[in-house]
């Protein structure tokens, strides 16, 4: 396969940045999608552009997935969603801000005196996956894993396994039409995740996207 590189597009201040190439990726068709490297490769800048986006069109919504539940309270998460919130106020002519509470993200407007809320996304730990457990997430299309490379271990290996295992299988149930992407700030190539999925760290070369396939397909 091609190496991949960034694109280049401009933000809402009119700065150039590198965002990730999600149409490249997506052209794989895969159901997982591992990504990991140094930062500034807008890997979540345009991921989470690529989810709003697709609730514009049409309503799917996404999940973001931390390992504990102190990485997903709402002050943490406004941090993470404040490059693209500006790209998503303009994009919506001025009519909806993001706003994120502690099991929502939500997309706020004001028609005459009545404020409207829309739910776009919903924020979930890897430690606390038993409370979710009876959610509905049907119109949840996109799984986001942030951070799925530990530089500061916080879950042990079964926890993490286990919290991501459930998750997923209360997210996704018997739907076929959900994509996740794991993403991390760090080139270690040792993660739980990893193991899950069997992935032969050694046939990796940097760049380079690699499409692994099951047995079972």
């Amino acid at each position: 396969m091609d190496i991949l590189q960034p694109i280049k597009v401009t933000n809402s201040a009119g700065d150039i940045i590198e965002v990730c190439d999600y149409d490249t990726l997506l052209s794989y068709d895969a159901d997982v999608y591992l990504i990991f490297g140094m930062r500034s490769f807008g890997k979540s800048y345009g991921l989470y552009k690529y989810c709003l986006q697709n609730w514009l069109i049409d309503g799917s919504q996404f999940a973001i997935m931390r390992m504990i539940d102190d990485d997903i309270r709402p002050g943490n998460l406004r941090k993470m969603f404040a490059g693209i919130a500006t790209w998503f106020y303009e994009e919506t002519y001025n009519e909806k801000k993001l706003d994120i509470y502690q099991s929502s993200i939500i997309a706020k407007s004001v028609d005459g005196k009545e404020i409207k809320r829309e739910t776009v996304g919903f924020p979930l730990s890897l430690s606390g996956w038993m409370k979710y457990k009876g959610n509905n997430y049907d119109n949840v299309t996109t799984i986001i894993f942030e951070e799925f490379i530990e530089k500061k271990i916080k879950l042990s290996t079964d926890d993490t396994r286990e919290g991501y295992i459930n998750n997923l299988s209360t997210i996704i149930r018997h739907r076929s039409n959900v994509k996740v992407f794991c993403l991390a700030n760090t080139v270690r190539k040792k993660s739980p995740i990893f193991d899950y999925y069997q992935i032969d760290m050694k046939r990796l070369v940097k760049g380079k996207p690699a499409l692994f396939q099951e047995k079972n397909g």
